[in-house]
């Protein structure tokens, strides 16, 4: 039978095209994801990747399995998220991807205040740029992202949280 850990190791593997990356953003050892994908490959009877010296290609077989966990990936998201609104208070975890120049002004604030409203609500923070954070938010790694506007990504709803005035200031 095929493990919702089978398929999201294999949707990461998709992604990335490289076993080591792959096993980074699953947060398990190389070795470790390999043999879920090989499970994964037994129980679905053929190879869904080329492993290579460069990294892993998808087989035609692959393509077909990653579109579908994809699918799949994103109906448990919808779950856990309707779940999760069912709830008198926020709990569970939140995954928040943030850019680094905004990040030391906004979070001592906001983690602070979400731990006072929402002590069941565990926050994991992910800092790096947006490129990244992009790419993490419409992978389903992230739940939501603080970055610079616009996004101009068609998976992604956008709204400005705030504006920031920069200025430009000079010796009189």
């Amino acid at each position: 039978m095929i493990s919702f850990k089978q398929l999201r190791y294999f949707d990461f593997l998709a992604a990335t095209g490289h076993f080591g990356k792959a096993a980074d953003r699953a947060g398990v050892t190389q070795p470790a994801l390999s043999m879920q994908i090989r499970a994964l490959e037994r129980t679905l009877g053929g190879p869904l990747v080329e492993r290579g010296a460069s990294g892993a290609r998808l087989t035609e077989l692959g393509e077909r399995v990653a579109g579908r966990a994809a699918t799949v990936l994103a109906g448990v998201r919808d779950l856990e998220e309707l779940a999760f609104a069912q709830g008198e208070t926020l709990s569970g975890t939140l995954r928040l991807g943030i850019i680094p120049s905004v990040a030391p002004f906004l979070l001592p604030s906001l983690l602070g205040r979400a731990a006072t409203r929402y002590p069941d609500l565990l926050m994991s923070i992910r800092e790096t740029i947006t490129a990244t954070l992009v790419e993490e938010l419409v992978a389903g790694d992230l739940d939501a992202i603080v970055a610079s506007l616009p996004l101009d990504h068609e998976e992604i709803e956008e709204a400005a949280a705030f504006d920031d005035r920069f200025l430009l200031a000079a010796p009189a």
